[in-house]
């Protein structure tokens, strides 16, 4: 099925749904600028999170595989008035502080 986005497939149904299909190889695959460019003027709210490998590995944010900067300037460079919302992974409580402090410094980097 074609999905809002040209060269996206994704399968019927809800967000989450265990209908869904996973991105084969076959699949065309489209970068995350090649959306921003066509949909950042819907967008309300930006979520950001930061994963290592696999995709599902979440990190602190600034310590994973995602570049959540580059993701944050590409939205401010094309006029994104939304909210932003850091979900901030927490590997160990004792130190929530600590990576509570490094997100927000990293996140303020990027602006």
């Amino acid at each position: 099925m074609q999905g809002p986005c040209r060269g996206c497939r994704h399968a019927p149904g809800r967000a989450g749904s265990s209908s869904r299909k996973s991105a084969t190889p076959s699949s065309p695959r489209v970068s995350i600028d090649s959306l921003l460019d066509e949909f950042v003027a819907r967008v309300a709210v930006l979520h950001l999170k930061d994963a290592g490998r696999p995709a599902h590995d979440f990190v602190p944010f600034g310590r994973g595989r995602i570049d959540n900067c580059g993701i944050i300037r590409r939205c401010a460079t094309s006029g994104f008035d939304g909210f932003a919302v850091l979900e901030l992974e927490v590997p160990d409580m004792e130190h929530c502080l600590t990576y509570l402090a490094e997100a927000y410094e990293r996140f303020a980097s990027c602006l």
